[in-house]
């Protein structure tokens, strides 16, 4: 099953981290993390147990300041949307912590078909032109730019799969937003559930329903902390597929992974101690 859509793809975004580092009290996780992303390519954040991976998804999704150096989320400027300037800095967290809601997209054309292994080629070149990008996304609303799924999100126990996104799309005022849903839980493998209460799923069928909680609006940068937790087979090809599908789109995906075959799907690699 093929996506309906408009083919757009979302361009011109770019993720710069700038000598982060972060503590817990005088436990240093990491210090001096610098890197760049552009659209269509990827990173595998991978290191051991406690090393900061999930730490480091939640700084770049604006959800927690570092305690040192910045982040800067920079999407295509789009006239009246009213993006604020700033970046991720020292400070307070975000104020959307709750983040169950559901952030990010399979995006234009995502194939629910059979895919090929192997490692997964940045998206198609795109022109990142300065004049279209914004000022820095205000930290606050970073969140609202990302599509984060880790296994300490959670979905809606009460609401049925549908429920879940149709109550996602209206707080986020998404167009389109019933015939997407319908759309994602048919990618995600998830139709004949799609009316049953979440609370009734195992726990690899919400895994897929996290999946398609964050993939509802279409995001410039997709966050996955180990995204294939209690997934089959054929769970771990609907992550892939929707990796290959962001980068395609011209997004940009952040995967957090102590799989080594799960790292190789992306293009670089920053290994934390």
């Amino acid at each position: 099953m093929t996506m309906g859509s408009d083919n757009t793809t979302t361009g011109n975004c770019t993720l710069d981290a700038a000598q982060v580092g972060h503590r817990f009290g005088p436990r240093i996780l990491f210090r001096e993390l610098s890197f760049h992303l552009e659209s269509g390519q990827s990173l595998a954040v991978t290191g051991a147990n406690g090393s900061g991976k999930s730490t480091l998804l939640r700084i770049l999704a604006g959800l927690l300041a570092p305690s040192r150096g910045h982040v800067e989320l920079r999407v295509r400027t789009v006239p009246g949307s009213g993006s604020g300037s700033g970046a991720v800095g020292t400070g307070s967290g975000s104020a959307f912590g709750v983040v169950g809601s559901g952030l990010g997209s399979l995006g234009p054309g995502f194939d629910s078909g059979s895919s090929d292994s192997g490692l997964l080629a940045d998206g198609p070149p795109v022109a990142v032109d300065p004049d279209l990008l914004s000022p820095p996304i205000e930290k606050a609303l970073m969140p609202l730019h990302c599509g984060f799924v880790a296994p300490y999100m959670s979905v809606y126990g009460g609401l049925s799969a549908r429920e879940n996104l149709d109550f996602i799309g209206r707080a986020r005022r998404l167009a389109g937003g019933p015939e997407r849903a319908v759309a994602l839980l048919e990618a995600v493998g998830l139709t004949a559930r799609a009316d049953d209460p979440v609370a009734t799923f195992s726990s690899g069928m919400v895994q897929r329903m996290k999946l398609a909680c964050a993939l509802l609006p279409e995001p410039e940068l997709l966050l996955l902390d180990e995204p294939t937790v209690t997934l089959d087979a054929a769970g771990h090809a609907v992550v892939h597929r929707a990796m290959e599908n962001q980068l395609a789109r011209g997004g940009m995906v952040v995967l957090a992974t102590n799989v080594a075959a799960e790292a190789a799907l992306c293009a670089d690699r920053l290994e934390l101690a």
